[in-house]
């Protein structure tokens, strides 16, 4: 069977992506004849299945041919199935998700519905706001930048709105600190989300996919929030705690309900925050980065049991909100 693997796109996550990319590829390559499907900025399409991950830092896919994307697979070969490794904006939001759907290329991800609403922070919070917990938040553009809106609570934390969870994150204690962080921020998005700032905050994260969940996580920040340093760097195993809580319930609870309403598929990560003794959801990453690192003892075959739900869902017939079967359709 053969399985491809979407990374890179434009984005300015694409380095992420290309190392959740070959931590999958890991994971599958005894199981599967793997397919590493490349994009890169400029949204050029290469099969980078000889290539290694070292040979992303001597940008040696220039020297292959470029491919496409056809019916069932690209140029060169069909594909069973794809897993989907992008990240950000222009890939996680969806487009990737469609561009599979126009294709008729199984993948295991979310759909389009569930990435591009969990992309946008505040498309997030308005979409979930009424069903769930959720911590405050308000939409703040260029236009409110200009015309010198500001927030009345402080400190505060500012979030790109397209942006995943570690880039182009500010603190702001004061007023006059709000317009200097506010610039920074909307330097990497044209909107951003502020939300209040919790200093004794406990954040936890927790995987779901269609049939389960994974251990819930304690997050051991080494910085004020969850940096990109903290994610990414050469201990991130070291940072996340496993464990078992009396009301691990009720995060299993949370997650599924976000699940449910946001009718995802595949692999999602939910990052909660835990404020006396409250539970929040802060973010939903329907591809999460640490896909494949840390979130699973047995990631392998969760992956698998994923690549096989897609396979059984091949004949079936999809519409914007699931999945209708063809033999619903038969007198």
């Amino acid at each position: 069977m053969k399985i491809g693997i979407i990374f890179g796109g434009n984005s300015k996550e694409h380095e992420i992506s290309i190392i959740t990319a070959y931590a999958v590829k890991r994971k599958l390559i005894n199981f599967y004849d793997v397919k590493m499907i490349y994009i890169d900025f400029n949204q050029n399409v290469y099969d980078a299945s000889k290539l290694s991950l070292n040979d992303f830092k001597s940008k040696k896919y220039k020297k292959l041919k470029k491919t496409m994307l056809v019916q069932h697979g690209i140029k060169s070969t069909s594909l069973d199935c794809a897993v989907l490794a992008v990240h950000g904006e222009n890939c996680e939001d969806g487009i990737i998700s469609a561009l599979c759907r126009f294709y008729n290329i199984p993948f295991v991800g979310c759909d389009i519905l569930a990435s591009s609403i969990s992309l946008d922070k505040f498309a997030t919070y308005q979409y979930l706001k009424n069903d769930l917990p959720l911590i405050e938040t308000k939409r703040y553009t260029r236009h409110d930048f200009i015309i010198g809106d500001v927030v009345d609570y402080f400190p505060c934390i500012l979030k790109p709105t397209y942006g995943g969870s570690s880039i182009g994150i500010n603190i702001c204690s004061s007023k006059d600190e709000f317009f200097i962080k506010a610039k920074e921020s909307l330097k990497e998005c044209d909107e951003i989300i502020i939300q209040p700032f919790y200093k004794d905050i406990l954040e936890y994260n927790m995987a779901f996919y269609e049939n389960g969940n994974s251990k819930l996580e304690k997050i051991d920040k080494k910085s004020e929030y969850f940096s990109f340093d903290d994610k990414y760097n050469e201990s991130f195993k070291m940072i996340h705690q496993k464990l078992v809580l009396d009301d691990e319930e009720k995060f299993i609870t949370l997650g599924r309900r976000v699940y449910e309403l946001l009718r995802c598929k595949g692999i999602i990560r939910i990052d909660f925050f835990k404020i006396k003794d409250e539970i929040y959801i802060n973010e939903i990453n329907t591809i999460p980065g640490s896909l494949g690192m840390y979130l699973f003892d047995n990631f392998s075959n969760i992956l698998m049991e994923e690549i096989e739900l897609e396979m059984k869902r091949k004949n079936n017939v999809y519409c914007m909100n699931g999945y209708l079967q063809i033999k619903s359709f038969n007198k």
